[in-house]
């Protein structure tokens, strides 16, 4: 019996997904959002029943339609776009599904906010930085907070894109006028980082909030861009001591679900970034721990027997993008370095030895991109 459905765009997050339930031997149905005909996703071997759907709405519409015959699936997002649907969906989809949600109809929606996020952990005793709501058009804040960036307030709006580092006036309106996608922005603190923090975990259907991983990111492919290259660590308290903390702003928030909680270091503080509330797209990294999120939630909606996927032994590798990570050569990284970590990391973004052909498939587009970015400067 298939109860599992995972939705998706062609990308390493639903991969990661199909990877997870794959290793588990846990059959599902993958909506794949895509206009492409040649998909890397789609070449997974874990890949079995799919249905290809040209947006986010069109797959919630099937969901719907299939109501009846899937009732009593798990649904696992893999973007937040997918998950905002299926909030504004509920009274369509509740009764009939399990997914991601919070303890209101309608409410994770507005927890996507990063300003209202930001009043959360502020109330459940993070250190958050120096934050201002903006709108277009409007007088920039008095006594901006240089260095800053600039954000977009909500996630499910437009492209996640390279975030640029504002230290005049100038730079912030121009930063604003590159970005046409919104008009509800963030204008925050500059983390000098040396390092970024992503603790990875699930809110259980008992209440219980599970943080078994932490991803230590020490590189990036591009400014304000994904990390390419860190640590992967199951001994979360060496790197964030204040758990309790995160576990009461997930409880606060009345999240039930897969999340990642994000965090900037500067110093000896660990300055509050976001939560994402859906499967984060870093989920496999820590497979190589034994740490399988997607999974657990599963199981604790199925209420199947959890002890022996809760149970994670002291772990700590390395990760590498192995596309990603290219853009750090020459520069951060020599040539021999980053071939010499490429060798040693335990986890990758695309490649899988027992599934190689996503990665095959990604080589052509990855090289492209790195070359295209290298000559354009970025």
């Amino acid at each position: 019996m298939v109860d599992l459905v995972i939705i998706g765009g062609d990308n390493y997050n639903t991969l990661g997904c199909v990877r997870c339930f794959g290793l588990k031997n846990v059959p599902f149905r993958l909506i794949l959002v895509t206009t492409k005909k040649r998909t890397v996703v789609g070449s997974s071997r874990y890949v079995g029943e799919c249905y290809r759907r040209e947006t986010e709405k069109e797959a919630i519409d099937l969901l719907i339609e299939k109501r009846a015959d899937w009732k009593g699936s798990v649904v696992i997002p893999a973007s937040d776009k997918v998950e905002a649907l299926l909030d504004k969906h509920s009274s369509d989809l509740s009764g009939c599904y399990y997914f991601p949600h919070c303890d209101m109809p309608r409410k994770t929606e507005h927890l996507m906010d990063k300003a209202v996020q930001m009043e959360y952990a502020e109330a459940a005793g993070l250190k958050v930085p120096v934050t201002f709501r903006y709108h277009r058009g409007q007088p920039l804040p008095d006594r901006l907070p240089y260095p800053c960036i600039i954000k977009q307030e909500n996630s499910t709006e437009g492209q996640k894109k390279r975030m640029n580092v504002c230290r005049t006036e100038a730079e912030v309106k121009s930063a604003l006028a590159e970005n046409g996608q919104t008009d509800e922005f963030l204008i925050q603190q500059y983390v000098e980082r040396t390092h970024e923090l992503l603790l990875i975990g699930c809110r259980l259907d008992d209440g219980k909030v599970w943080i078994p991983a932490v991803f230590k990111k020490t590189r990036w492919m591009q400014k304000g861009g994904d990390a390419s290259y860190g640590i992967i660590s199951t001994d979360v308290p060496s790197h964030y001591p204040q758990l309790d903390r995160v576990k009461r702003l997930i409880q606060d928030m009345g999240y039930y679900g897969p999340f990642s909680a994000e965090f900037g270091v500067e110093g000896n503080d660990a300055f509050f970034y976001e939560v994402n509330m859906r499967n984060d797209g870093t989920s496999h990294y820590f497979h190589a721990a034994h740490v399988f999120v997607p999974y657990v939630y599963y199981l604790s909606c199925k209420n199947l027997p959890l002890a022996g996927s809760l149970d994670i032994q002291s772990v700590e590798y390395t990760f590498i993008d192995e596309f990603g990570d290219l853009m750090n050569v020459p520069g951060e990284v020599t040539f021999f370095r980053w071939l010499k970590e490429c060798k040693e990391a335990r986890a990758y973004k695309y490649y899988m030895k027992s599934d190689k052909r996503p990665f095959l498939r990604s080589i052509p587009k990855g090289i492209a991109w790195v070359v295209y970015k290298k000559i354009k400067g970025q």
